[in-house]
């Protein structure tokens, strides 16, 4: 089984109830948590850290949250070798994907203002000419920008692995000779979202969940 979970925030919490939260993971989180500087990346990577707990409970395990990294940074869960899981937020949202049956990786961003031909190095040439003849390019763009993040994440090597070496005009995206799957969630107004896995994404198979805080 896969779940999805994701939750919106638009103000910080008031101290006390960020503090009562904090204190549902275990120590050794809250240091890399209260390390960052912005309201919204503290609470980003603390809902984040919560998402992934609930995820787990999802498969009845009741341990304390314990991460390690790979060679690339890639967070995994040592005492679950049997779970994968992504984490992915941007300025008022974030989204955990765990499953039991399958590599994911999740990307989500916000619909904002960006000036495209700043990126123009990190897209194959039909992909940039899409993003140009679309009716809305800045959709166009966030598209294929969370698709990219979403297979690199999946991937696990992230920015290892140059950005216009992939192609995601379609939904099956080839990488040094591995396919991986994509599919798009419609979970937040103004936001897109991509799923990658590494086998094919049938919608029943993703239970899709919303959390407040």
């Amino acid at each position: 089984m896969t779940y999805l979970f994701f939750a919106v925030f638009d103000q910080p919490l008031e101290d006390e109830k960020f503090q009562a939260l904090l204190r549902l993971l275990p120590v050794d989180h809250h240091e890399k948590i209260l390390r960052y500087v912005m309201w919204q990346d503290r609470h980003a990577s603390l809902f984040g850290k919560l998402l992934l707990q609930k995820g787990l409970e999802k498969f009845h395990y009741k341990s304390p949250l314990h991460l390690e990294y790979s060679q690339y940074s890639r967070p995994y869960l040592p005492d679950f070798t049997n779970l994968d899981f992504n984490i992915s937020h941007t300025k008022k949202a974030v989204a955990c994907v765990i499953s039991d049956c399958r590599r994911v990786g999740i990307d989500i961003e916000e619909i904002s203002d960006i000036k495209i031909s700043d990126f123009k190095n990190q897209w194959t040439d039909t992909e940039y000419q899409n993003i140009f003849e679309a009716e809305d390019s800045k959709v166009a763009f966030f598209n294929y920008w969370t698709k990219k993040e979403a297979v690199l994440k999946a991937d696990g090597r992230g920015l290892n692995i140059a950005l216009n070496q992939i192609d995601v005009t379609g939904y099956a995206v080839l990488v040094e000779g591995k396919t991986w799957h994509l599919k798009a969630c419609d979970l937040i107004k103004n936001h897109v979202t991509h799923l990658c896995s590494d086998i094919p994404i049938d919608e029943e198979e993703v239970v899709v969940e919303s959390v407040i805080f």
